[in-house]
């Protein structure tokens, strides 16, 4: 017995992939990317993630690199901040409770 193929439901794509991409919009009015985001890690980021949706070979390399150096950081930017503040004199800025949960959720690595 034949195995059916398998069958999209294009109208059902269609609407999902619109809810999706104004769910996605609206995520972003709200500022749910956690802020301003750097215009080049962000160009990179789409620039990645549209080579990995279209299975591009340049992916497989071992020698690719999608951010450059400057852009990929240790993910401690408010650390650094501080640290810089901190140098120049200038007064560190206050640690609120929702700073401090995120600090703590990082240290202990969830």
């Amino acid at each position: 017995m034949p195995e059916p193929g398998l069958r999209v439901n294009a109208a059902f794509a269609e609407r999902y992939g619109r809810y999706r991409r104004r769910e996605e919009l609206q995520r972003r009015e709200r500022g749910g990317a956690g802020g301003a985001v750097d215009p080049r890690l962000e160009r990179d980021f789409y620039r990645t993630l549209a080579l990995l949706k279209t299975r591009d070979p340049r992916i497989y390399r071992e020698d690719a690199t999608f951010y450059s150096q400057q852009d990929s950081s240790s993910g401690s930017d408010a650390e650094e901040e501080e640290e810089e503040e901190e140098e120049e004199g200038r007064p560190a800025k206050p640690m609120y409770l929702k700073d401090y949960e995120r600090k703590v959720v990082l240290e202990k690595e969830g």
